[in-house]
């Protein structure tokens, strides 16, 4: 234990044994001329004792009278008196040392104001729980303010939009918490459990309707109402509980303790009054023995105080070197690279520990650096590794191998770079399969197109001799068709009349719906306004029956009230007789408003449908007449359409020859392609893919043939065709 002391409290642990050694002697030397005086200094002081006892007598009475005025009716005032008067008993250090010459009557001083302390204390706890239940029953009296806010909100609004079974179980908690209300007063008055018990079991059964009342309950706002409520409801029975319990503590304390306390210090006291005038008559033949024995305890306790200090001083000089001499040898071993070595005094917190802890955090650092050196140099190497593999894969890359991926599995944090890198090669090496798959494709389809031009060549020629047959069928069609036209015209003016008389008829139907739509429209309201009423005579139903049940409550006072209550919930029914036979009545009204109304909507729907069928056959005869003028004027232009034909038939086989050239040139780049493609090596699965066509002198020999049997239908004036020019005529073809 002593070696968690710091430096500064072991060199002070020295001087207080100094300082202890100086104030004994200089009590001594005070009680030696104390005792050489005359017997009237020892009366004086005994004098003083009587005086202090009679003090803390009169301080105890006067705290004893306050604690029981405190009990009776809290206040600060009388709470401030308890603790002052006690203060003065247990805090006055000159009553103390009155009683410092003697032990017995010190022991007897101590004990009263011990006891006086535990008094003190004891008040403390009562002033304690008699302020919690001043403050509970505060916190009561705002929560029942707030729940009667709260079962008043509920209960009107439940009138006002709920049902009746709502409003009969807003009208039992309205009712139940009230009458909780008024037990928690009565309890606050009495503090007897049966009246506790009696507001406990009132707030139960006010629980419980509020639960049926939320159950029954299917408005939003009145849910939150009834949320707050249960919350409220579920605090009060702990406020009243924790009330009872520091009333009924506060009781007890002051039964047990208090009540038992005050008459002991006072007995106390009697009996240290008797023991000091006892002691007053026989002062004077002891008063030279007392002067005697001082003059030989003085010197002895300076020999003893001398020899005392000059082993504390040596002691405490060990004490010390002996840690900080530890401590060098700790950091010397340190510095020589002992990590091993253990570093004691770590767990003290002064400075000799702070020390300590620093040189272990100086050790911990040195071995984390060791650590990290080695963690270092391992990850060098693996890096060296991931770089040479990385090189030697790429280089095969370079010449064109895809097939140089990384076999070999990396280092966790570089597996993730040997993944992506054979994902990147396999890739590659798909796109160059496919790439080259797409040119043979390529020269074949061109191969194909070329043979294809060719035929496309010698059907041009037959299509030319049936043009002529074609020009004259069309003018017999064009004749035929302009007949038509004229006939579908008379139709189409026929079905626009029609229709215009079936749409003035549907909108004479539409106005008929409508107007009966806003009868029953109006039904509606006066229903509803009906239903108000009825709800206003059914509200004013239950506030008479409550007003009702106030004035029973009342006794004579209220019975004249009960009286027109009785007649106000007489009015009440018989307004809600008359509203119900109202709203028969409307309900009958609306009945057959509605049976009309669906009967004209029945109609209208029926005359929309002929409108529906009416538009649609003068839509089709409008187009019959359009589409039939429009076939003589396509007509028409066939006929000029069919004396071009012939002159584009020539200039088609001037684009026959250019199609055969630009395919020998496409077949040329495809070989071109696959020829670099081929210098990559893939797997043996794509092996047969990459070889380059080897293009013979097919496709030249057709595209001569194709230029020489079509030499003689060129036109004169075309010439040899561009490429700008086949595109304009295979688009007007």
């Amino acid at each position: 234990m002593l070696e968690s002391w710091s430096i500064s409290r072991r060199i002070g642990a020295g001087f207080v044994i100094m300082i202890l050694m100086v104030a004994g002697l200089a009590l001594f030397s005070y009680r030696a001329v104390g005792a050489l005086g005359s017997g009237y200094l020892e009366y004086r002081n005994i004098s003083a004792q009587s005086v202090a006892a009679a003090a803390y007598m009169e301080d105890v009475f006067e705290a004893r009278i306050a604690a029981f005025r405190y009990r009776s009716a809290p206040n600060a005032a009388d709470r401030a008196a308890v603790l002052s008067n006690i203060a003065e008993v247990t805090d006055d250090t000159q009553l103390v040392a009155a009683f410092e010459g003697d032990p017995s009557r010190l022991a007897t001083i101590e004990q009263v104001r011990r006891d006086a302390s535990a008094y003190q204390t004891e008040f403390m706890q009562v002033s304690a729980l008699l302020g919690e239940a001043a403050a509970g029953k505060q916190d009561a009296g705002v929560k029942a303010e707030g729940i009667q806010t709260l079962v008043n909100d509920i209960f009107t609004q439940t009138v006002q939009t709920g049902s009746t079974a709502t409003i009969t179980a807003a009208g039992r908690v309205l009712q139940l918490g009230l009458g909780s209300l008024v037990s928690v007063g009565k309890f606050f008055e009495s503090t007897d459990a049966s009246d506790l018990n009696a507001a406990l079991a009132q707030f139960g059964d006010t629980e419980t309707a509020l639960r049926r009342l939320d159950a029954l309950n299917q408005q939003t706002n009145i849910a939150g109402l009834i949320s707050s409520l249960q919350r409220e409801l579920g605090d009060f029975p702990a406020l009243l509980e924790n009330f009872d319990r520091s009333t009924r503590e506060a009781d007890q304390i002051q039964r047990d303790a208090l009540d038992q306390i005050g008459p002991r210090i006072e007995a106390t006291l009697d009996q240290l009054s008797d023991s000091i005038v006892s002691r007053q008559n026989v002062l004077g033949p002891e008063g030279a023995g007392i002067v005697a024995s001082l003059l030989l305890i003085i010197p002895s306790v300076g020999l003893l105080s001398c020899l005392i200090a000059i082993m504390a001083a040596f002691g405490i000089g060990r004490w010390i070197t002996k840690s900080v001499k530890g401590l060098a040898d700790t950091t010397e071993a340190l510095a020589g690279g002992d990590n091993a070595i253990e570093i004691r005094g770590q767990e003290h917190r002064h400075e000799l520990g702070r020390m300590a802890r620093s040189l272990a955090i100086f050790k911990d650092a040195q071995i984390e650096r060791a650590q990290a050196s080695e963690e270092r140099a391992k990850l060098r190497q693996e890096q060296d590794r991931v770089v040479q593999e990385m090189k030697g894969k790429l280089a095969s890359l370079a010449k064109g191998d895809l097939q140089s991926q990384i076999t070999d599995h990396f280092a966790p944090e570089y597996e993730e770079l040997r993944i992506n890198f054979n994902d990147a090669l396999e890739a590659l090496e798909s796109t160059i399969g496919e790439v080259a798959a797409a040119a043979r494709r390529i020269g074949s389809s061109t191969q194909a197109g070329t043979a294809a031009t060719n035929d496309l060549s010698q059907r041009t020629e037959n299509q030319a001799a049936t043009l002529e047959e074609t020009a004259a069928a069309l003018d017999e069609l064009t004749a035929s068709v302009k007949s038509a036209a004229e006939h579908a015209k008379s139709v189409d003016a026929s079905v626009a009349k029609a229709r215009r008389e079936a749409t003035e008829n549907g909108e004479v139907v539409a106005q008929a719906v409508a107007a009966m739509a806003e009868i029953e429209n109006s039904s509606s309201q006066i229903a509803r306004v009906i239903g108000v009423i009825d709800d206003i005579a059914f509200q004013t139903n239950l506030l008479a029956l409550n007003a009702g049940v106030e004035a029973a409550r009342a006794g004579e006072s209220g019975r004249g009230f009960a009286v027109v209550a009785s007649e106000v919930r007489a009015l009440a029914q018989r307004s809600a007789d008359a509203a119900k036979e109202i709203s028969a009545l409307i309900g009958n009204s609306s009945r057959h408003v509605a049976q009309g109304t669906t009967l004209v909507g029945n109609a209208g729907e029926a005359l929309n449908e002929i409108i529906s069928q009416v538009n649609d056959i003068s839509h089709m005869t409008s187009q019959i007449a359009t589409s039939a003028e429009e076939q003589s004027i396509g007509l028409s232009e066939i006929n000029i359409g069919v004396n071009q034909l012939d002159q584009v038939t020539q200039q088609n086989a001037a684009m026959v020859q250019e199609s055969l050239t630009r395919s020998d040139d496409l077949l040329q780049e495809t070989d071109n392609l696959l020829d670099k493609i081929s210098r990559f090596r893939v797997s043996d699965s794509d092996t047969d893919t990459i070889v380059p066509l080897h293009i013979d002198g097919l496709s030249k020999a057709i595209a001569q043939t194709a230029t020489d049997g079509d030499e003689e239908y060129r036109s004169p004036q075309t010439g040899k065709a561009t490429g700008t020019d086949d595109a304009a005529i295979w688009e007007e073809f």
